[in-house]
């Protein structure tokens, strides 16, 4: 039976259960984080001329609800087979609440950005395939810039945690 690895999973780890409302909590803690994230992902779409933009981040964060983990982080580094580069951008989409790819160096981040156009091209055809709208691709800087910058924002804020969302303080 195929079993991926993921390279790098924030969870709850959802084996045994669902954690559907966990991670819908998740993304509203982390949302400055993501939306970051997505900031980079549209630059790096827009200077690859992409013909697919990024969806929104309701749709993002709402794709997969059943996922496995709620961060699901590929990092490619040396790979250059289009094959194997096709299936971390599957398994972070597919097992993540958010997909995240890394690509170490700008041949990497043109590949996998290729790799998501083929994707979203096959749809258009009508062909089978599946949605990689939960999906960001970013290069390593960016990436560690998101999550440098979100530890910065917690510390700052003392660590609290925001308030859940719909609630509204007396």
């Amino acid at each position: 039976m195929y079993s991926p690895a993921i390279d790098l999973a924030v969870g709850p780890f959802a084996v045994d259960r669902q954690y559907i409302d966990e991670y819908d909590l998740m993304v509203t803690w982390s949302r400055s984080m993501l939306l970051e994230m997505l900031r980079y992902f549209k630059l790096n779409l827009r200077e690859f001329r992409s013909n697919y933009p990024a969806a929104a981040f309701d749709r993002i964060r709402r794709l997969n609800p059943n996922s496995r983990f709620f961060l699901a982080i590929e990092i490619e580094r040396r790979n250059r087979s289009m094959k194997y580069l096709n299936g971390s951008v599957f398994n972070s989409s597919v097992f993540g609440r958010i997909g995240i790819v890394v690509a170490w160096d700008q041949d990497r981040l043109e590949d996998l950005l290729r790799a998501r156009e083929n994707f979203e091209y096959l749809g258009d055809l009508r062909k089978n395939t599946f949605n990689t709208n939960n999906l960001l691709i970013l290069n390593k800087v960016q990436f560690a810039q998101s999550v440098e910058r979100a530890a910065e924002r917690a510390e700052h804020q003392g660590r609290r945690k925001p308030r859940r969302p719909g609630r509204r303080r007396k």
